[in-house]
């Protein structure tokens, strides 16, 4: 998907940080010798796009594998409602390690 019809999905207020960030956003994959790496954007909220991504990621894949996720979040300053992409990282992994 291109930024231009991902910035549809997105409310306008957070418009111009999705347009900044794209290219750290926007879908990926990075396939390795020892692992790959599956970066999907969030753009609706709710569980089912979630489940979705997951479902194409592991349709991969005929033996089994670890998981482990990370979510990057768009966060607002309360005071000057500045907005700031967090990146996706080991910090934020949903699992401490990968899971099978």
């Amino acid at each position: 998907m291109d930024v231009a019809a991902a910035l549809q999905l997105v409310p306008e207020k957070y418009r111009s940080i999705y347009q900044q960030r794209w290219n750290t956003i926007r879908e990926n994959v990075k396939r390795g010798q020892i692992r790959d790496i599956y970066h999907y954007p969030l753009l609706e909220n709710n569980n089912e796009e979630i489940i979705s991504k997951a479902e194409d990621m592991l349709s991969n894949y005929t033996s089994k594998i670890k998981v482990n996720v990370a979510f990057g979040f768009v966060l607002e300053d309360r005071t000057t409602e500045e907005l700031k992409f967090f990146h996706p990282s080991n910090n934020t992994m949903l699992f401490p390690t990968p899971r099978l």
